[in-house]
């Protein structure tokens, strides 16, 4: 059951007028040509509304393991043309240099340094190159799997290694954006009005906004597209979370590997959801996404010299940027360890970046929109835990 605000979803009729009588000055009448479902619902942000939100909207479930207990993002900040990053056994390596030479710049023994803390201490101890956070539980003993990932090269700037950390229970879902020919499950909406139940099938989600504001509650906006309307009997088992709703003091932007100051956070996703009327019929079939989508997230930076450097210079030079987005929850997915969300966009222009003098202090509002990456991503993804194996039954 979704946590909303209200619901404006409804069937609507489209009609034509008859202009049949030849020199009256009035139609003759309006006859119904087509029916659709459309319209939108508010929400408000607790953990598994959300998680079920983003694999409606975005589409593609790509992999489903155990839940994540903590992570540890490395960001390559250096002027080398290539970065990997790798752990094999019980070393954990960074390397840079040119492009298929290059040279280790740390070696980690992760049976010293065997929490997600000594690492990151030793990386930040060691290196002058590398930008590191964590995320989750990061005192617990590690449970890393070997990998091996190329975070630069000279074909794709600069991408955040996220390396996890993971528990024997739970789920950690990875959500993306649908590739062309892709496409997504749809469901049904159902409502009580007094006695009377409905359902709304063949939707499909389509544009989804999303409110961080600083000092308040996330939430957000789905539209959806759909196909009929029909009466129900009453729903008496529902899945129904007990969480409560997420707080924006609970996450984090970082733009490049850095967490820099802001007010307020915002995304909007539209795939641009295109529908026709079925041959023989009066609805529409099921919605498919456009040949293109946008996705922009808007960020209010604080404006001082080090906004000025990171981002306004990037804007004015036309630069890319890596922008992941944090967002925990005080919730339990599993015994000591808290949901959370990982958003990565690995590849965004900054298309707006003006200078806000009209507050009480000087704010920078800028807008990122998200590219096709290069390499090792789809445009956009997120990593949510959950409680359920399967986010759609």
């Amino acid at each position: 059951m979704l946590f909303v605000s209200g619901a404006n979803i409804d069937l609507k009729f489209n009609k034509e007028e008859d202009a049949a009588i030849l020199g009256s000055a009035f139609s003759n009448g309006y006859i119904t040509v087509n029916k659709k479902v459309e319209g939108n619902f508010n929400f408000t942000g607790h953990p598994e509304n959300l998680n079920l939100l983003f694999a409606l909207h975005f589409g593609k479930v790509m992999s489903i393991t155990n839940a994540v207990d903590g992570s540890l993002c490395i960001f390559y900040k250096g002027s080398n043309e290539s970065c990997k990053i790798e752990k094999t056994g019980t070393n954990l390596v960074l390397k840079s240099g040119n492009e298929g030479s290059e040279v280790v710049d740390l070696t980690v023994d992760l049976t010293v340094n065997d929490t997600l803390t000594k690492i990151k201490n030793t990386i930040q101890n060691n290196t002058t190159n590398y930008l590191v956070y964590t995320i989750g539980n990061t005192n617990n003993a590690i449970n890393i799997s070997d990998f091996n990932m190329q975070t630069k090269s000279k074909s794709f700037n600069s991408q955040t290694c996220k390396i996890d950390s993971l528990l024997n229970a739970g789920y950690r879902h990875k959500i993306g954006t649908l590739k062309i020919g892709e496409d997504k499950k749809s469901f049904s909406f159902i409502q009580a009005i007094g006695n009377n139940w409905e359902a709304f099938t063949g939707l499909k989600a389509g544009q989804l906004t999303l409110d961080i504001p600083n000092g308040g509650l996330i939430t957000g906006t789905s539209n959806v597209l759909g196909k009929e309307k029909i009466n129900v009997s009453a729903i008496t088992s529902y899945f129904k979370e007990t969480t409560k709703p997420i707080a924006s003091a609970f996450s984090k932007v970082y733009a490049n590997g850095e967490l820099l100051g802001y007010n307020n956070v915002s995304f909007d996703y539209n795939p641009n959801l295109f529908a026709e009327v079925e041959g023989g019929s009066f609805f529409q079939g099921e919605s498919q996404h456009g040949k293109k989508s946008q996705f922009s997230i808007n960020i209010t930076y604080h404006f001082d010299d080090v906004i000025t450097q990171k981002i306004k210079q990037k804007f004015e030079q036309d630069e890319v940027v890596e922008v992941c987005v944090v967002i925990d929850s005080n919730d339990k997915v599993l015994t000591n360890v808290n949901y959370n969300m990982f958003f990565r966009f690995s590849k965004c222009a900054i298309s707006e970046c003006k200078l806000d003098m009209g507050g009480e202090v000087f704010n920078l509002p800028t807008k990122f929109e998200v590219l096709e990456p290069d390499a090792n991503f789809r445009p956009v993804e997120v990593e949510v835990l959950s409680v359920k194996q399967d986010l759609l039954a």
